[in-house]
């Protein structure tokens, strides 16, 4: 088992797509956590919105795709600062978090395990 890190966005207020996850292994059921919030000493960040995408294998084009949240298993497609999301990555070849309307900087991470 490997757990793997992946930053989308490293500590920024700036809008745009990030760095996309490529998903290396196509053996099984994979699933990514990702969270978002202000990981500074002292936080100035309070709000920041989050959108999810996906890009099948063989695509050349991201969609919109949901998240579970996790506080209350909503299905949702896009996020905020200070939660964190479950994607199902099975039918996708790459993932991408966009990052918007942040009011300080922010860092969006994705956790999973392979």
């Amino acid at each position: 088992m490997i757990k793997i890190k992946h930053i989308f966005h490293d500590n920024t207020s700036t809008s745009g797509n990030g760095t996309d996850y490529h998903i290396s292994n196509k053996s099984g059921d994979s699933s990514m956590v990702i969270s978002c919030g202000d990981l500074n000493e002292t936080p100035t960040a309070t709000t920041a919105t989050l959108t999810f995408y996906g890009k099948a294998t063989g695509s050349n084009v991201f969609v919109a795709i949901q998240a579970i949240q996790a506080s209350d298993y909503t299905l949702v497609s896009t996020g905020s600062i200070n939660e964190s999301y479950l994607i199902d990555m099975s039918s996708y070849e790459d993932i991408r978090v966009a990052l918007s309307n942040a009011d300080g900087n922010v860092t969006v991470i994705g956790e999973v395990v392979e």
